[in-house]
């Protein structure tokens, strides 16, 4: 419908005897069709490019999840595209994550397969140690890790790999006393040339080292006055991997070939002229400004505008921006289902890392492991935005995702009422200060109907203020507010 694919280069195998190649007049009449179901006056393109926007946003708060919520600054990475439809999309996801390079494998479209192909053999074994971090912990390491060394190396033997072609790699799970998120740092590794071999011994500082740069990049901070404990030992045993090295080829500064035809893509609400390339018809050393659309043996690239795509010398396709990305100041005070559904997406997306977040940093058990909490996003005015009740329990996450829609934000209020939502907007209606609303949420017993012990969100405060929310809480016949950051 975009004109990202085109029929000729695409496999025929549609139809009953698999033979036919992709009907782009059914696609176009249902799209035409849809877009007068919408009747906003929008084209069948333009629905069909806001389908793409919303999935460009999904696949990117997704990388958020195993990225961002882990520490990770996903804008001093490139992006790795796989997939068979993930060149159509690599450029709009990078452009979503403020990434400006994506690297393209050749058989990126077939990277599963081809990475089962080249895997190692691996066997790990684990065991609890308990232990205060010091002197009594690093012998622990060493024995305990001596001995899961050899039966996990002894699996990967026995499954035909050559012991000397055997890597042993001895792990500690380290956290802070009192929590129970232990980080995995590496104690040592073992390149053995046959069985039985001692491990030489860990260092205690090289690991707390690793520790603190782990737990400041997850939790933003260090406890410097905090005991370590060393949780557990693991061990992971790697051989037997095919030994494959890519080949370096010459790179040619030599002109781009004629293309193989010129077509048109419609993106970011406009069409594009774009010249279309053949994979072999690129070198190590051709460089292919955007808008462009490459045509691998197995998938379609779209070199959107502002990137450009230069083959290496190792024949991988590299996406880089060339143009910065200028950011849309505004989108208009017009109802845009399209553009409601993606900043939905946005400040669920937000709502979900804090969640993640809370999670991680908590001592109770109760947020921990019950999950027994909601985050959520507000408004100067304290008016609900978004909400990931409970977001991190998985059962519930498939359920709530029915419910995040920004048009049932009146109900969602309703729905939360009870819970000290209008306590929080009592507060801002009466003119306290709406700078540091997120910081002061505070329940509201005699505006509630249940009762939860505690604060959503606690800051240090005044004793004065903690005095009257405690009386407020015995009007109320709760229990009292506990100290602030008690969470």
């Amino acid at each position: 419908m975009v004109g990202k694919l085109m029929p000729e280069f695409f496999p025929k195998i549609f139809g009953a005897q698999q033979n036919l190649p992709l009907d782009s007049d059914a696609v176009r009449e249902a799209f035409a069709e849809l877009a007068g179901a919408i009747g906003d006056g929008r084209s069948g393109e333009d629905v069909a490019d806001g389908f793409i926007k919303i999935a460009v946003e999904n696949m990117a708060n997704a990388i958020k999840k195993i990225s961002v919520q882990r520490g990770y600054d996903v804008t001093r990475y490139a992006l790795n595209c796989f997939g068979g439809a993930g060149g159509q999309h690599a450029c709009l996801v990078a452009d979503a994550l403020g990434m400006t390079k994506v690297l393209i494998h050749p058989f990126s479209s077939l990277l599963s397969a081809y990475g089962m192909g080249l895997a190692d053999i691996r066997a790990t074994r684990q065991q609890a140690i308990e232990e205060a971090f010091g002197d009594s912990a690093l012998a622990s390491i060493e024995r305990v890790g001596g001995r899961l060394a050899d039966e996990a190396r002894r699996e990967v033997v026995e499954q035909g790999v050559a012991a000397d072609a055997v890597e042993t790699f001895i792990r500690a799970h380290i956290r802070y006393a009192g929590t129970d998120t232990a980080l995995v740092v590496p104690a040592l590794s073992v390149s053995c040339a046959g069985a039985n071999v001692t491990p030489a011994p860990p260092s205690l500082a090289a690991m707390k080292s690793a520790f603190e740069a782990a737990h400041k990049a997850r939790f933003g901070f260090i406890g410097e006055t905090k005991e370590l404990v060393v949780e557990a030992v693991s061990v992971e045993a790697i051989g037997g991997g095919a030994k494959f090295k890519e080949p370096v080829l010459a790179t040619m500064c030599v002109p781009l070939p004629s293309v193989a035809r010129q077509t048109q893509f419609y993106s970011h609400g406009h069409w594009h002229e774009a010249a279309v390339f053949t994979r072999d018809q690129l070198s190590p050393g051709h460089a292919v400004a955007g808008p462009a659309v490459i045509i691998e043996p197995h998938q379609t690239i779209v070199v959107e505008d502002g990137w450009r795509a230069a083959i290496t010398a190792k024949n991988h396709l590299v996406l880089e921006r060339v143009v910065p990305l200028k950011r849309q100041s505004a989108v208009g005070t017009a109802a845009d289902p399209v553009m409601l559904e993606v900043f939905n997406n946005l400040f669920m997306s937000i709502a979900e890392q804090m969640g993640v977040s809370l999670q991680n940093t908590a001592y109770s058990v109760n947020i921990k492991e019950r999950l027994d909490f909601s985050c959520a996003v507000f408004d100067a005015d304290a008016t609900l935005v978004a909400n990931a009740p409970r977001n991190h329990h998985p059962r519930e996450q498939e359920q709530d995702r029915a419910g995040r829609r920004l048009r049932h934000q009146r109900a969602v209020q309703r729905r939360h009422a009870s819970s000290g939502y209008h306590g929080v907007h009592t507060r801002v209606r009466r003119g306290r200060p709406r700078a540091p609303v997120l910081g002061r949420l505070a329940r509201a017993p005699r505006r509630c109907r249940r009762h939860f012990p505690g604060l959503n969100v606690a800051q240090r405060d005044n004793h004065r203020r903690r005095r009257r929310l405690h009386r407020q809480f015995q009007a109320g016949g709760s229990r009292p507010v506990p100290r602030a950051g008690a969470l």
